[in-house]
């Protein structure tokens, strides 16, 4: 079973009182009571008709807050997140700070070339090779949705990619519900493959805000909890657009919408997987759009993790590490080491975008940035792990032995304890020269890039045998442009 970093000894930054607590979770289901949920699913609406405490008016759902809380009661406080190599194999809800990548860029920032170009099915395989070899990276998102394959079948393919590169947990994020048996198939050969159980896959489900969920998100609800898949339900509303302006308002909507799906998830499979999600933000006032490394995203991503640990249901998909940067650059580190860093100090268990190499809001991802990224999180990760003090690392008689005057160098002491004590980063020197660098100052991105070329040259992942690639080969076929699993 693969582990995350425990915040401080469990110690957590809070951004809302008990109070503020209650007044959210108060107003959450006055929400989902008085005003609804809008479901556009003719058939799971003639279901919850017949249910006790829901009341169905029109496409229009009202959840009694004894169904709510009850909901809450059913979802499993800790869900295991599988992967073909049970190593990688994640539980979520002990509390551990993990860091996944970014959903669904369209272009890779090539930083060499100072340019874009759109992302192909062989850039999703690249991308989770590396992915795969980084410690940071605890579960792996679908990180493009390629452009050389036809646009109804792409995220397919790309899942395709991903449980043929990684040996971790896949998760994805295919909008389509009519794929789900094509995904299913295709997680069952990788388990067969691997000789373990499945689902090695978890599906994300993200709220059209405020307060609707369409036919295909419910089909895929349904189907989750049908299957028993762990199921992510995000929601991912902008403050004073699709949200109130104020985060105490959009915080009451995202819950409303967040708790709308897992508690229609139980309704249907009570105790099925389910996680909490979000990546609500504000929008820039002067021009719409996605604030992206705002202040106000790891404010509402902190109070989401309070909400999670009230509920005892894991926050599987919290935010950190976005920027707004076009380029691996000072803005960026600057944004992405902000929000990573918030977020764990206030105890999100996954961070997602945290180790993504994600660029400009979202659109593209730099594979340089994204080894960035793993060091900005082996930086956190130290810090979260404290200072530990007993008897030995207070080093009481090391000190007697070197006296005034000594070293600590050469102690035995310093030999035992410095890569468990210090940070020793895999990307950072300290070159200490008056000298003006002859690039253009990225001597961090150059140093990525050498790791980078190393990686893709050296790692990889157990590769499906012949058999299960042709049988993956097969269920694509199905699904029409034509392309083989690599």
């Amino acid at each position: 079973m693969w582990a995350g970093t425990q915040p401080l000894n469990g110690r957590t930054a809070q951004v809302l009182t008990q109070t503020d607590l209650e007044s959210v979770h108060n107003a959450t289901l006055r929400v989902l009571e008085e005003v609804g949920v809008e479901l556009q699913g003719a058939a799971i609406l003639r279901g919850l008709a017949r249910r006790r405490g829901i009341r169905v008016v029109d496409s229009r759902v009202h959840l009694s807050p004894a169904v709510v809380e009850t909901a809450i009661s059913q979802a499993p406080g800790q869900v295991t997140l599988r992967a073909c190599n049970p190593t990688f194999d994640l539980n979520l809800g002990t509390g551990q700070v993990c860091y996944t990548n970014a959903f669904g860029a369209t272009f890779v920032c090539d930083s060499e070339r100072h340019s874009y170009r759109k992302a192909t099915l062989a850039d999703v395989a690249d991308y989770v090779r590396v992915a795969d070899a980084l410690e940071n990276v605890h579960y792996v998102l679908t990180p493009y949705v390629p452009q050389d394959v036809s646009p109804a079948v792409a995220e397919v393919y790309a899942a395709a990619q991903q449980f043929s590169n990684t040996q971790k947990h896949v998760a994805v994020g295919v909008p389509n519900a009519d794929f789900m048996d094509a995904l299913w198939e295709m997680g069952q050969i990788v388990a067969r493959a691997a000789g373990v159980d499945g689902p090695l896959y978890s599906l994300g489900c993200t709220v059209n805000s405020p307060l609707v969920y369409t036919a295909e998100m419910l089909a895929k609800l349904e189907y989750s909890a049908r299957r028993n898949v762990p199921l992510r339900v995000v929601c991912g509303a902008l403050a004073g657009a699709t949200a109130p302006v104020t985060l105490a308002g959009a915080l009451v909507l995202q819950n409303a919408e967040v708790l709308a799906g897992i508690t229609l998830c139980q309704l249907i499979s009570p105790g099925c997987p389910v996680v909490y999600g979000t990546f609500v933000g504000a929008a820039d006032m002067r021009t719409g759009k996605w604030a992206a490394a705002g202040p106000e995203m790891s404010l509402l991503t902190a109070a989401s993790a309070q909400l999670c640990r009230k509920y005892d249901i894991p926050l599987g998909y919290g935010t950190g590490g976005v920027t707004d940067a076009r380029a691996p650059d000072v803005r960026a580190g600057l944004e992405k080491g902000l929000t990573n860093l918030a977020a764990a100090l206030c105890g999100v268990e996954v961070i997602h975008d945290g180790v993504s190499g994600l660029m400009a809001g979202g659109l593209a991802n730099s594979l340089e940035q994204l080894l960035i990224d793993d060091e900005i999180a082996r930086w956190i990760n130290r810090f979260l792990r404290g200072i530990k003090v007993d008897v030995t690392t207070l080093a009481l008689e090391v000190i007697r032995q070197v006296g005034p005057g000594g070293q600590f160098l050469d102690h035995e002491h310093t030999a035992a304890w410095f890569r468990a004590e210090h940070h020793l980063s895999a990307l950072l020197g300290r070159e200490y020269v008056l000298e003006w660098p002859t690039d253009d100052g990225s001597d961090m991105v150059m140093s990525a890039r050498t790791r980078l070329r190393d990686i893709l040259a050296a790692h990889h992942p157990a590769p499906l045998d012949a058999a299960a690639r042709r049988a993956m080969d097969k269920v694509l076929y199905r699904l029409g442009n034509h392309h083989t699993v690599m």
